[in-house]
């Protein structure tokens, strides 16, 4: 499923009228008839309640009650708006509603008590009040249908949920949240991530009877996992191990000595070749002992700034990303190694953990085509210098201002965004397993293996958070979502991959 925003949904309805010569009206019946057929098949019984507002969207409303009404459906109209206050085709079809015997009344003429009681007694409620034309804080009688439509059961949505902006998601107090959007055209941004994904419910489109023009372009794209078996890195079968690519992660201190482990861990399960580890003896040595694989340097905190530029030189004809950040931690020596290591190495590099927060205190600008930032929420605020509440509560526009300020992003949470200022992958392959410590680290060792064996930035960012993800949803198959290990997400990962690769097209 792939989403556009609400400039690109007006662009695309102006070219079907304007091109096809589609008359809005037919677009509009197209619409309401679809969401009916949409509702008598998913809940085909019961009263239902018709909340309209004063646009499209309102209109939209009216002709799916007229369509539900015919097929037997005992309906009721409550409008936020005076019938005197209607123009254009959403009075024409207001008019046909009435005509049609449907009961159409003004919500101001009742009481919050006499709204809560039609709510509560009708088994489903259509919210039609506020489309994609829809901007800032609710107000008046929307507000207060929307409020009291917190006490209905199941509520279904005609295009987007009152209250959630069509484009970023973000939610106002009053949003109701529903049971499921049934969206005209195609999805709208604001259902894709954040609090719009959350208050949506599920998402289905509803289709107004002509295809979308070649020329439409949507904001967010869906990763499939046929775009899974697609960027997957093609092996012949007389490979050897460099031919699988290298990585370098750099990271680990006294308080964090596994998480790089864990990364190179990841790495080698995804398919990678040459996995170093340039760490502390702290690290190196549980790595050489539990994973004897990897290769290990030693002395990255002993080492001065010419002994780690020539560690990094001597590996540079064997390996072609670098991962710098996991555990690495904030002292001052760790800052010096990250503004170090991003200034020397002229390879692909993948920052991750405190490599991040070095990288937002340097206030130096990097190479965007060969650099991968992988932050969570807390360290997408600092890069942005907001807040973590900020970003959470419009994170298709987070990252995108970090692609456009820093290069490629892979923004982590409910519903991944990965972004290079240009397009937007949206990974949903995850769930809460992932929610554990280590799970980023062993991430990063995933990209890198992608990343490394020639898979572009923003394509490797989004088939590592995929694998990932996938990963975590085998494991809950068989041992739940709780209790999960990081390392367990990487050892699960060969089997995603072979299903992957096996997958018929």
């Amino acid at each position: 499923m792939n989403y556009f925003t609400s400039a690109e949904i007006r662009r695309i309805e102006k070219e079907l009228v304007e091109n096809l010569a589609v008359s809005e009206y037919l677009l509009m019946e197209n619409a309401g008839s679809a969401a009916a057929d949409v509702i008598m098949n998913r809940f085909p019984e019961g009263d239902i309640l018709v909340l309209t507002g004063p646009g499209k969207n309102g209109g939209d409303g009216y002709v799916a009650a007229r369509h539900l009404a015919v097929r037997g459906r005992r309906v009721e109209i409550l409008s936020a708006v005076q019938a005197g206050s209607l123009n254009g085709i959403t009075k024409k079809n207001f008019r046909l509603a009435v005509q049609c015997g449907i009961s159409v009344s003004s919500s101001s003429d009742f009481s919050d008590e006499e709204i809560a009681g039609k709510i509560q007694k009708a088994n489903l409620l259509v919210d039609s009040l506020l489309g994609i034309g829809s901007a800032g804080p609710l107000r008046g009688e929307i507000a207060r249908l929307c409020f009291l439509s917190k006490k209905a059961g199941r509520i279904i949505a005609l295009d987007i949920p009152t209250g959630i902006d069509p484009d970023t998601g973000v939610a106002d107090d009053n949003c109701a949240g529903v049971t499921m959007t049934i969206t005209m055209v195609a999805p709208k941004t604001g259902v894709a991530a954040g609090d719009g994904r959350k208050l949506a419910g599920e998402v289905i489109v509803a289709g107004v009877g002509f295809p979308l023009p070649q020329n439409a372009v949507p904001r967010i794209r869906s990763f499939s996992p046929e775009d899974g078996k697609r960027f997957l890195p093609l092996f012949s079968e007389d490979i050897h191990k460099g031919m699988r690519g290298g990585t370098m992660v750099i990271g680990g201190s006294t308080v964090y000595r596994g998480a790089p482990l864990l990364s190179i861990r990841s790495f080698l399960r995804a398919g990678g070749g040459l996995g170093i580890l340039f760490s502390e003896e702290t690290s190196c040595a549980p790595c050489s002992s539990s994973l004897p694989e990897a290769i290990t340097e030693s002395g990255l905190f002993t080492k001065n700034d010419c002994g780690i530029i020539g560690t990094l030189s001597a590996w540079s004809g064997r390996i072609d990303t670098v991962v710098l950040g996991p555990g690495i931690g904030r002292s001052e020596r760790a800052g010096e190694i990250c503004r170090l290591v991003l200034s020397a190495w002229e390879g692909r590099l993948i920052l991750d953990g405190d490599g991040l927060y070095w990288l937002s205190k340097s206030g130096e600008g990097i190479d965007r085509g060969r650099v991968l930032l992988t932050p969570h929420e807390g360290e997408a605020a600092y890069l942005l210098g907001v807040s973590p509440a900020d970003v959470r509560k419009d994170r298709i526009s987070a990252a995108r201002r970090i692609a456009e300020k820093w290069g490629p992003v892979l923004l982590k949470g409910f519903g991944t965004l990965c972004d290079d200022g240009n397009q937007t992958y949206l990974v949903r392959a995850g769930n809460r397993a992932l929610a554990v410590p280590g799970s980023g680290d062993v991430l990063s060792g995933v990209i890198a293996a992608f990343l490394s064996a020639g898979t572009p930035l923003l394509e490797s960012a989004a088939l590592g958070a995929y694998v990932h993800g996938m990963a975590a949803r085998s494991l809950a198959a068989s041992k739940g979502l709780d209790g999960i290990l990081a390392g367990e997400i990487a050892d699960e990962i060969p089997g995603i991959l072979m299903e992957m690769r096996n997958r018929q097209p």
